[in-house]
């Protein structure tokens, strides 16, 4: 593997990541909210594709 020195195109802390990564919230959403930095123009459209799924979590534990 070889580093690349290219700049980033957003900014999040790991707990915004994580939201994201648990579904229920959209990267718009979250960069409304001021939790995400868009620093390349673009990236926001370009990444929240990826960054989304339909459907909302939930957590089914039946006792």
């Amino acid at each position: 593997m070889r580093a690349h020195h290219r700049h980033p195109h957003l900014r999040l802390d790991t707990a915004t990541l994580s939201a994201l990564y648990l579904g229920g919230n959209t990267l718009g959403a979250l960069s409304a909210a001021g939790r995400v930095e868009e620093l390349h123009p673009g990236a926001l459209t370009t990444t929240d594709p990826a960054l989304s799924w339909p459907r909302a979590p939930h957590g089914l534990e039946i006792f």
